[in-house]
């Protein structure tokens, strides 16, 4: 009995494809939480008193509470910069390597290219969070040339050559 060979366009090419491509991106989200994760909400202490607060003592402690909120904010924009720089230089690296990889084993660069495609959607929603948009489109414009290049690469100097 001979093997069926799996190719690209195969069903259950396609299907592995998706699912390697899933799988990609959630080992990046994971990976990201488990061994950077955000910065936590800070707990509000919530004092029982045993009269009714003065107007001084509310506005103490509202000035007190925004300024924690404040502290939280910048922190989560700070956090939420070098994880999209991170998902995104990831993201790079999986377009690079699959496109790569195309043309020299079936189906698995395809997964490879979707899982950066996906990280891809994930660092950009990230970006969207953080506070620093320059850093952001440096690291954006930098992922693109190597992207660009790494496409050039594979799809018109081999043309060149062959």
């Amino acid at each position: 009995m001979a093997k069926k060979k799996i190719t690209d366009n195969s069903v259950l090419g396609m299907i592995y494809t998706f699912i390697l491509a899933l799988i990609i991106a959630v080992f990046v989200g994971i990976t990201i939480n488990t061994f950077y994760p955000g910065p936590e909400y800070p707990n509000q202490e919530m004092t029982e008193m045993k009269e009714e607060p003065t107007a001084e003592e509310e506005k103490a402690m509202a000035e007190k509470n925004r300024v924690i909120e404040e502290e939280y904010r910048e922190k989560n924009e700070d956090w939420s910069q070098n994880v999209s720089i991170i998902v995104i230089s990831a993201a790079t690296v999986f377009v690079a390597l699959g496109l790569f990889l195309a043309g020299k084993m079936p189906v698995l660069p395809n997964g490879v290219l979707m899982g950066g495609l996906f990280t891809i959607f994930y660092g950009v929603g990230m970006a969207m969070s953080s506070g620093s948009r320059y850093v952001i489109f440096g690291v954006v414009t930098a992922s693109l040339v190597i992207i660009v290049a790494a496409g050039y690469l594979k799809f018109v100097h081999n043309e060149d050559k062959g």
